[in-house]
């Protein structure tokens, strides 16, 4: 499923637009996955309500924190752990999502 929506997702926002999936499962599949970064720049940034991710702002958030920390960075576990976090992938890590992936990793559920 998520090798799917990677694919899906040609602009690596987290959002699979009616755009994507319409080019996906259409004869120019192709030719939306060879041009990601036209896509990239003409997709529209998702307004994030207060406590909410899309992957790129998680990255960022996490890299610094990791930064603060002196810990080694991890892109593909921060990924990883994101992708953990987004239960409904819709490519938005919400506040409750959060929440409650961190009170299940520390036993608190």
């Amino acid at each position: 499923v998520e090798k799917r929506f990677t694919e899906i997702d040609v602009n690596g926002d987290g959002v699979a637009s009616g755009d994507e999936k319409k080019a996906y499962w259409s004869k120019d599949k192709d030719k939306a996955a060879a041009k990601p970064e036209a896509a990239k720049a003409a997709a529209p940034k998702v307004k994030l309500k207060n406590g909410d991710s899309d992957m790129e702002h998680y990255v960022e958030m996490q890299k610094k924190r990791w930064e603060s920390n002196g810990w080694r960075w991890n892109l593909a576990k921060v990924e990883e752990e994101f992708n953990a976090i987004d239960v409904n992938k819709d490519g938005i890590a919400t506040g409750l999502e959060k929440k409650e992936y961190w009170a299940k990793k520390s036993g608190k559920k």
